[in-house]
C-alpha cells in the first residue's frame, strides 16, 4: 500500500514539475522575442542617429563626425553611460 501512494505522489510531482519546465521554456522563448525586437528598435534608432551627424554625407563616420555628434546629441550621451535614451 505504502509503495502504491509513493508512486502516485511521485507521478503527481513529475506531472508538476514537466508543467513547470514548459511555462519556463515559453518565458525564455518570449523573452528572447522582446529582445530581437529591442534590438532592432535600437538599431533603427541608432541609423537615425548617425545619419543625422553624418555632417559630409559620405555613409561612414569619421573619429571627427562621432566625437562631434557625441558631444551634441543627448541620446548617444545617454546610451554611452547606460542610462539607456
Amino acid at each position: 500500500l505504502m509503495t502504491l501512494a509513493f508512486g502516485v505522489l511521485n507521478l503527481i510531482v513529475a506531472v508538476i514539475v514537466d508543467t513547470f519546465a514548459e511555462n519556463r521554456e515559453k518565458d525564455v522563448e518570449a523573452r528572447a522575442q522582446e529582445l530581437e525586437v529591442q534590438e532592432l528598435d535600437e538599431k533603427k534608432i541608432l541609423t537615425k542617429i548617425f545619419h543625422k551627424i553624418d555632417e559630409d554625407g559620405s555613409g561612414a563616420l569619421s573619429f571627427d563626425e562621432l566625437e562631434s555628434g557625441a558631444k551634441k546629441s543627448f541620446r548617444i550621451q545617454s546610451m554611452v553611460a547606460g542610462d539607456g535614451y
